[in-house]
């Protein structure tokens, strides 16, 4: 399980991420076989130089080929979104590195393959 949490000044991103505008905690979207995210909270957070949206989600990863599915959904729906700040797991990411916060949602989700025997032979 992954927290990702996004600030963006992109009032529709909530819309491309959960496919509604205002989406309730608890929110469920299946992105493909074995991806799904969760919406925690959406927060306003009001400026001098304008409203920030604070976008916060859970990355649920059910095997390492939607480790990919996923990696290249967020980055089609974020690259482009005027993300100000990131956080995945709460390690602050750089806004501009969007394949860094695709990466890093792969280190953390990562699935131990199948039949994995680890410990085996010691």
């Amino acid at each position: 399980m992954v927290v990702i949490t996004l600030q963006t000044r992109d009032a529709n991103l909530p819309r491309a991420l959960f496919g509604v505008q205002l989406p309730p905690p608890g929110e469920r979207r299946v992105v493909a076989d074995e991806v799904s995210i969760v919406h925690l909270s959406t927060t306003a957070r009001r400026g001098l130089l304008g409203t920030d949206l604070i976008i916060k989600f859970v990355v649920e990863v059910g095997s390492q080929l939607a480790l990919g599915v996923v990696g290249n959904w967020l980055y089609d729906i974020i690259k482009n979104s005027k993300v100000r700040a990131a956080t995945v797991n709460a390690k602050d990411i750089s806004s501009s590195a969007v394949g860094e916060i695709i990466a890093i949602v792969g280190e953390e989700s990562a699935v131990p393959p199948p039949n994995s025997d680890e410990g085996a032979g010691s």
